[in-house]
C-alpha cells in the first residue's frame, strides 16, 4: 500500500464504515436504555422522547432515568425471599392468641364500665331556684326585710 492520498471511492467506503459503526453504537445505546428503563417515571410521547407534565399542564422533556444498581448486593449472590417460602401453619396462632386476648380485654372493660354506670344512684332532687318569680313558695323561702340602709 502506498502512502499517497486515498481515492474518492476509498474515502466513501471509509465514511460508510464509520457511519455504520456510529449507527450500531446508537442502536445499542437506545436498546440498552429501553431495556433498563423503569416502569414508573416519564413515558415516551408520540415522538419517542420522554415527557412528563408540569403543574401547569405543559409537557416538558425529562432526562432519561438510569437504572439503579445496588453496589452492596452482587448480581451473582442469591438473595433470600422469605415471603415466598412455605409457612408453618402453627405460626398463625402467634397472631391469633394475642388478638383474642385483646378482644376479651375490651369486652371485659366494656362490661365493667356498663355495670359501674348501672349501680350509680339516681336521686330525686327538689327544685330550689326557679327564676320565674310568679309565685313565692313559703315552704322553701322566707322573707327578710332590712331597714338599715344596706343593700
Amino acid at each position: 500500500m502506498g502512502k499517497g492520498p486515498l481515492s474518492p471511492a476509498a474515502l466513501r467506503d471509509v465514511d460508510m464504515q464509520v457511519n455504520a459503526i456510529e449507527a450500531t453504537k446508537e442502536e445499542d445505546i437506545s436498546a440498552r436504555f429501553l431495556r433498563l428503563r423503569p416502569a414508573i417515571g416519564p413515558t415516551p410521547d408520540a415522538t419517542g422522547r420522554n415527557t412528563s407534565t408540569s403543574t401547569l399542564g405543559v409537557a416538558c422533556h425529562a432526562r432519561p432515568s438510569t437504572y439503579f444498581r445496588s453496589r452492596r448486593i452482587k448480581p451473582e449472590e442469591d438473595t433470600e425471599h422469605p415471603w415466598k417460602e412455605k409457612r408453618d401453619p402453627r405460626e398463625k396462632w402467634v397472631t391469633i392468641i394475642p388478638l383474642v386476648g385483646l378482644a376479651v380485654g375490651f369486652l371485659l372493660a366494656g362490661y365493667l364500665a356498663f355495670n359501674g354506670l348501672q349501680t350509680v344512684a339516681h336521686h330525686k332532687y327538689k327544685l330550689i331556684l326557679d327564676e320565674k318569680w310568679n309565685t313565692f313558695d313559703t315552704a322553701i323561702w322566707t322573707k327578710e326585710s332590712n331597714v338599715g340602709g344596706f343593700g
